[in-house]
């Protein structure tokens, strides 16, 4: 598309707002970045007694893996499941991505239990987070 940056000129412009710091893309605005994978799904008919089990292993493993941040599921009215996971960089993900169980519970996924999958891999460019504090007298 005319006017657009080539996939170069991105990984430039991305190379001169960042460094990185112990792994982690460090932006001039003093933020790191982290890898969030967002896994959109739907279950085949009548196999949720068997995914159960093998999405409650994989979600043991994921916590194992070094760089590791987070992940939580849900799943929607229509029947969709969403589930976010948090990398602390893209090595760390990858080391994720080829992992031999994960990858032996991918295909079996794929062969037995869904229906529709897709994932995006995303860089966060900017986070914020905010609790609110608890009343006076009241522990939080």
């Amino acid at each position: 598309m005319a006017g657009q940056p080539t996939h170069e000129r991105r990984q430039a412009l991305q190379r001169e707002s960042c460094s990185f710091i112990d792994g982690r893309r460090q932006h001039q605005d003093g933020g790191t970045s982290m890898i969030v994978t967002v896994l959109r799904s739907r279950l085949k008919p009548g196999v949720q007694d068997e995914y159960g089990p093998a999405a409650q292993r994989m979600s043991e493993r994921a916590r194992t893996m070094p760089g590791y941040v987070s992940h939580k599921g849900f799943v929607a009215d229509d029947g969709e499941r969403v589930t976010i996971v948090e990398f602390e960089t893209e090595e760390a993900l990858n080391q994720w991505r080829v992992d031999i169980e994960h990858r032996e519970a991918k295909k079996r996924g794929f062969e037995n239990f869904y229906s529709e999958f897709k994932y995006q891999i995303c860089s966060v460019i900017r986070a914020r987070a905010w609790l609110a504090k608890a009343p006076p007298g009241k522990a939080g």
